[in-house]
């Protein structure tokens, strides 16, 4: 009986021990890299010829730390730690050139030239995975005329502890 009262109270421990690890982390999220940039249509379907409205996500190289379910409880239960960002990047601190002139609502956009302010321009940043999207939507495209040619894209991008990314991506632009 007692080698039952000892076992039982071995594991009641280690699941006390396990709830308090679990209950006390944090898990934190740090962008160290620029990852990599990718092309998709707008259902997230991977292309390297533009014929409508498409996006160009970069996906940044994120450190994780923290303790990341080493408890017993989080491999038995639905339970996470408490997520900390380190840093991210602010849409204003997004620049977007390219390589070649364009026309945008009749004005000439000479290559190398940050359009990243334009309106119809959608950039979206997601604190949670470092993730930053650009959307060229309809809205845009009406107003802009690509030759029919290869186009380099170059993202420059700042996190707000000041970590300078920048990666570039070639496009086939067929309108």
């Amino acid at each position: 009986m007692k080698k039952i009262a000892r076992a039982s109270f071995f594991y009641l421990s280690l699941l006390s021990i396990s709830i308090l690890i679990q209950s006390c982390c944090t898990e934190t999220f740090t962008i160290v890299g620029s990852g990599q940039i990718q092309a998709y249509t707008l259902d997230y379907a991977k292309i390297d010829t533009v014929s409508g409205e498409f996006m160009l996500v970069n996906n940044t190289e994120v450190k994780i730390g923290g303790l990341q379910n080493m408890g017993i409880i989080s491999s038995s239960m639905a339970t996470s730690c408490v997520e900390s960002f380190v840093n991210t990047i602010p849409t204003e601190a997004v620049n977007i050139t390219c390589n070649q002139d364009f026309t945008f609502d009749g004005n000439v956009v000479s290559a190398g030239t940050d359009f990243s302010t334009f309106a119809e321009l959608q950039i979206e940043s997601t604190s949670y995975s470092g993730d930053v999207s650009i959307k060229f939507l309809t809205t845009f495209l009406d107003k802009a005329t690509f030759d029919k040619a290869d186009h380099v894209f170059k993202v420059n991008m700042k996190t707000d502890n000041d970590l300078a990314l920048e990666n570039e991506i070639s496009v086939f632009i067929d309108l």
